[in-house]
């Protein structure tokens, strides 16, 4: 049963909120895309490299080797902070979507 308040002109399915920035949550997302990639390449370089560096107890290893292993873990770390900057801006659009939502209700009342 309906409660005697609750007409369908109140209810919160009538209330349709969409992003105002959408743009801006698409450049989260592939900023954060991006990011994810770099992190991949940069775990996959950077798991190499230490093979490379430890085999190479044995041999000597070159400068060359220790400088590209410390670069790609330096870009694992770039991608790990352009993932959090992409998730960022996608959860602050949210909340503000969230947030008219929320006003949008309120003002029914």
């Amino acid at each position: 049963m309906k409660s005697d308040n609750a007409s369908p002109a109140n209810s919160e399915q009538d209330i349709v909120v969409g992003y105002r920035s959408r743009t801006l949550l698409v450049y989260g997302k592939v900023v954060s895309a991006i990011g994810w990639v770099v992190t991949a390449i940069g775990i996959f370089i950077t798991s190499a490299g230490i093979s490379e560096l430890s085999a190479g107890i044995i041999r000597e290893y070159t400068l060359l080797q220790l400088i590209l292993t410390a670069a790609s873990f330096l870009g694992m770390l770039i991608g790990i902070g352009m993932i959090l900057f992409g998730q960022s801006i996608s959860c602050f659009v949210s909340i503000e979507k969230n947030t008219r939502y929320t006003y949008e209700l309120l003002k029914q009342k």
